[in-house]
């Protein structure tokens, strides 16, 4: 039993871990995104995206992976995937009002209002 819950742990670290790398991808992401007038935008966008998708699906797997662990670490580990999801809220929601400023700059200047920034 000792063996199997040692797997389950490190295959559940093994998750988190990608999951922080798919949210330190999305922020830095969102940090060029930041910037005025930035370079590769639409792909930024588009990558930033796929962050999300990638860090949803990681933390998925840790909801499944929950479910096999013996109670005693259970609540722990609840605890750690609540904070991901809070932390990947956070960022889906910079994203989102990033993304909805730039939709707003693009629209002044298709209407011919310029952009003020």
């Amino acid at each position: 039993v000792r063996v199997e819950e040692g797997g389950d742990m490190a295959l559940f670290e093994a998750y988190e871990d990608q999951l922080k790398g798919s949210i330190k991808d999305l922020e830095d992401k969102i940090e060029l995104l930041q910037k005025p007038h930035v370079e590769g935008e639409v792909a930024l966008i588009e990558g930033a995206n796929q962050d999300v998708e990638d860090a949803e699906e990681v933390l998925m797997k840790m909801d499944m992976e929950i479910r096999s662990v013996k109670s005693d670490i259970k609540a722990a580990l609840q605890a750690k995937v609540k904070k991901h999801k809070q932390m990947l809220q956070s960022s889906k929601d910079t994203l989102r009002s990033r993304i909805a400023r730039g939709d707003e700059a693009a629209q002044r200047s298709q209407d011919g209002h310029g952009d003020t920034e």
